[in-house]
């Protein structure tokens, strides 16, 4: 899995649960295994959704399955990709339309 050691992506995780189908579109400047580690950690669940979808309902991120979408170094560019990935996958868990509003 080379992929998980990118960082400044803009990625698609989902729920492991099959008949879970919930998903969630994020990004980082990090290195991708570094950010799906703390979606997985108990700890935080109140910051991270994908983090408390996991851990209250006992379920695990599909770390098989995930998409790297986009990769962009700078910060300003990738919340904008984040942004308009989350329009295009809807994904569940996305709290909002990520850092940057897109005119509709």
């Amino acid at each position: 899995m080379e992929s998980v050691n990118k960082s400044g992506v803009v990625y698609h995780i989902k729920c492991q649960k099959i008949t879970c189908n919930n998903t969630y579109v994020g990004e980082t400047a990090r290195q991708f295994k570094d950010r799906l580690a703390e979606h997985r950690r108990p700890s935080l669940a109140e910051k991270s959704a994908m983090a408390h979808h996991i851990t209250y309902n006992k379920h695990k991120l599909d770390l098989k399955n995930f998409k790297l979408l986009d990769r962009e170094n700078n910060q300003r560019k990738r919340g904008i990709w984040e942004a308009v990935y989350i329009r295009k996958e809807q994904p569940i868990l996305n709290r909002d339309e990520g850092r940057y509003q897109l005119s509709h």
